[in-house]
């Protein structure tokens, strides 16, 4: 299985880019990312993804306390973080992903 090619266009710049929460409507964007992950070897052995496929239950259903983002670019999604709450007063950075072809630019 190989990635999409989600290619930035010649005229990118990053004020373009819009970062808003996550909805359900995106999903196939994020398992791209996260397909993409996968290939790339950055993703463990014991990772299933199964937090993008139920993004309410692991991020929206805590009342706030974790939440999660999409960095939009054209209407597709280039980028996602998550931030899950792990204890009262903490919490873990997940599923920091930016689609290759838009890093480093």
């Amino acid at each position: 299985m190989s990635a999409p090619s989600h290619h930035p266009p010649a005229d990118f710049e990053l004020p373009q880019v819009q970062v808003r929460m996550a909805a359900e409507q995106d999903h196939p964007f994020l398992r791209e990312l996260f397909e993409e992950s996968v290939i790339e070897g950055l993703v463990g052995d014991n990772d299933t993804g199964a937090d993008i496929d139920n993004l309410h239950e692991g991020y929206f259903s805590d009342e706030g306390a974790s939440a999660f983002w999409v960095a939009e670019h054209t209407a597709v999604v280039i980028g996602m973080i998550g931030v899950q709450k792990t204890a009262e007063g903490a919490a873990e950075v997940r599923r920091l992903r930016v689609r290759g072809t838009f890093r480093r630019l």
